[in-house]
């Protein structure tokens, strides 16, 4: 029997475009996820209306609002497809934000975590 191979649409949202190609590269060619890589919250909301997504990534650290402000939005605004409203949001930053992340519903993630732990230290 054949398995159906199964992909995941996510969204990743970094101001840096290095990590989130980074992050969109990892989950594309590791995980088999279709990718969608953004640099803005506000751009994030935007296609969060128009489209439904499976997960989305986003960098804590972002210029115009932050990132837990952009999980309440799309937790809480009438323009969000249903769908995305329910969606796990993965946060990911150097710094340790883990009360404001449980606090916007977000899950607070590493690099490690889409690695293993030996892949991370090398």
């Amino acid at each position: 029997m054949f398995a159906i191979p199964i992909i995941i649409k996510s969204l990743v949202d970094d101001n840096n475009l290095i990590t989130g190609k980074i992050l969109s590269k990892i989950l594309t060619k590791e995980f088999n996820h279709q990718v969608t890589f953004i640099s803005s919250d506000s751009e994030a909301l935007n296609l969060l209306s128009q489209d439904v997504y499976d997960l989305v990534f986003m960098d804590i650290d972002m210029p115009e609002l932050s990132s837990i402000e952009t999980s309440i939005k799309i937790r809480n605004l009438i323009f969000i497809i249903e769908q995305n409203k329910i969606i796990p949001i993965f946060a990911y930053t150097t710094n340790k934000w883990k009360e404001e992340f449980l606090k916007a519903s977000m899950i607070n993630i590493s690099f490690c975590h889409l690695y293993t732990i030996s892949t991370c230290l090398k």
